[in-house]
C-alpha cells in the first residue's frame, strides 16, 4: 500500500476498516440492503443480503440493531493478484442475534440473553468503482466470514 501511497498510515487504516465494517454490520442488522450493496462487492454482500432477504420474506427482524461490542480491526493477511491488493482483517465482536416477529415482536429464534462472541474475517480492497461521495471512502468489502463463535449466557 505504501508503494501506491507513501503517506499511507496502517494504524489509521485499521481504524477506518473498523468503521467500514461497523457500517456494514449496522446495515445488516437493520435489513438495509442498499447500504450493504454500497459497502460490499457483489460477492462480499451476497451472504449478508441472502440472510436479510430471508428475514424480510419471513417477516422477521433482529431484536437488537447493533453490536454489543466491537474490537479494533487487526491486520491478518494480504492477497496480491496482479495490480489488485486485498487486505484481510480480523475483528472481534459480541452480538445478540435474536429474531423477532416484525408485527407482534414475539421471539422466533434465539434469546435476548444469548450473547455470541465471534470473530469476523473481512477482506477489503480499493473500490474499482469508487463511491466516496456516497459512503465517505473508496474501499469495498469483498469478503465477510463469521468464525469462532462462543456463546455467553447472561
Amino acid at each position: 500500500m505504501r508503494k501506491q501511497d507513501p503517506s499511507f498510515d496502517f494504524y489509521q487504516f485499521e481504524n477506518k476498516v473498523t468503521y467500514i465494517f461497523k457500517s456494514l454490520m449496522l446495515a445488516f442488522y437493520r435489513d438495509d440492503i442498499k447500504t450493504i450493496e454500497l459497502l460490499a462487492s457483489e460477492i462480499g454482500a451476497a451472504m449478508l443480503i441472502s440472510i436479510v432477504k430471508e428475514r424480510i420474506t419471513k417477516k422477521l427482524e433482529l431484536m437488537y440493531k447493533e453490536m454489543l461490542y466491537i474490537d479494533d480491526a487487526r491486520y491478518h493477511d494480504s492477497i496480491i493478484d496482479g495490480e489488485e491488493v486485498r487486505l484481510q482483517f480480523m475483528i472481534n465482536v459480541q452480538e445478540t442475534l435474536c429474531l423477532i416477529d416484525k408485527n407482534d415482536k414475539t421471539i422466533k429464534d434465539g434469546s435476548p440473553t444469548k450473547i455470541e462472541n465471534c470473530h469476523y474475517l473481512i477482506e477489503i480492497m480499493k473500490n474499482p468503482e469508487p463511491k466516496e461521495e456516497l459512503v465517505g471512502h473508496n474501499w469495498v468489502i469483498t469478503k465477510v466470514i463469521r468464525t469462532g463463535v462462543v456463546e455467553q449466557l447472561i
